[in-house]
């Protein structure tokens, strides 16, 4: 199992560790990785030594594409409306060699967005200021916190926008998820997750059936508690949903992921967990099938999101993955 730039065992037990905020292990031994403070994404051999390294800051989400691009969430700092320190989101695409491809600025797309949420009635953009963090003190009018590819799915071509390749984008804060093409150049879909404003979305990602898995931090008001929830798009329905009891409803306000397993599970960690068990990996039912002491993984504390993520990749390097 990974969780950031650890590598672990059923137990907790840690089989590797790198340096960096994020981590991509890949089948060659190789490893790519963010680092947050130094904002610089470097790649490594798998004795450690350097390929190459490039300027770029990275935030909540990287990922390796069906070709093997590099996916992931930065940001533009800007002067905007008398702040000189606004800062907006920036999805990235790099290929194996650290050369940046394509580029989507939310800044630079701010107009659209802003006739996006006006043609579904919602208000104007909230002004989040941001005083206590890592990065220095910002102002932010979007906050994304998930970027991903589109698989091969069920809905394709009945829904045209979830054609595989193309890429979901979690608009946090905005009550929607924005669909991109495959060269981040179009908006080709919009889904409107929630008919309000409000920051309570991680995670985002289109399931194999066409369905949107993501993790609501909470429902239609803050101190609701934590739930996993498959959006059908098509009726705009939630076809399954599981709503965490066992949830410190502040603390589960902020934070968390979800991933959808090969066996249908879910993996999941809530920041509210209060039972001492995360991440878990429960069935459709809500059965745990697996679970670690919070307490073995004194390393996930600080600023950034728990993120887990299972993938065929890590089983050159442990044999009793996740």
């Amino acid at each position: 199992m990974q969780i950031d730039c650890l590598l672990l065992d059923f137990t907790g037990k840690l089989y590797k560790k790198m340096p960096g905020g994020l981590c991509l292990f890949q089948k060659d031994g190789t490893t790519i990785y963010a680092s947050y403070r130094a904002k610089r994404l470097v790649k490594v051999k798998s004795n450690g030594l350097k390929l190459w390294e490039t300027s770029v800051g990275v935030h909540h989400e990287m990922s390796l594409t069906k070709d093997n691009r590099i996916l992931l969430l930065s940001e533009s700092i800007r002067d905007f409306r008398g702040d000189k320190n606004a800062r907006f989101d920036a999805f990235k695409i790099y290929n194996q060699k650290g050369e940046e491809l394509a580029s989507w600025d939310t800044f630079e797309h701010f107009e659209e967005i802003l006739r996006i949420l006006k043609d579904a009635g919602k208000e104007f953009p909230p002004r989040i200021d941001v005083k206590s963090n890592p990065f220095g003190a910002f102002v932010e009018y979007t906050h994304a916190n998930s970027f991903k590819e589109i698989p091969e799915n069920d809905l394709y071509p009945q829904v045209s926008y979830l054609k595989p390749g193309n890429y979901i984008l979690a608009m946090n804060c905005l009550g929607l998820f924005l669909f991109l093409d495959h060269e981040l150049k179009t908006i080709v879909g919009v889904h409107h997750y929630q008919n309000f404003l409000s920051c309570n979305t991680h995670d985002a990602q289109v399931m194999k059936n066409g369905h949107i898995l993501h993790l609501l931090n909470y429902d239609t008001r803050v101190g609701d508690g934590m739930t996993l929830v498959e959006i059908d798009p098509v009726s705009g329905n939630r076809v399954w949903e599981y709503k965490n009891t066992l949830s410190d409803k502040v603390n589960s306000n902020y934070q968390g992921s979800v991933q959808l397993l090969p066996n249908g599970n879910m993996l999941y960690i809530d920041n509210g967990q209060i039972d001492n068990k995360t991440p878990v990996e429960i069935s459709r039912a809500g059965l745990v099938a697996h679970a670690l002491e919070r307490s073995t993984l004194y390393e996930l504390i600080g600023f950034k999101p728990y993120r887990a993520r299972i993938s065929e990749d890590f089983q050159s390097h442990i044999k009793n993955s996740w």
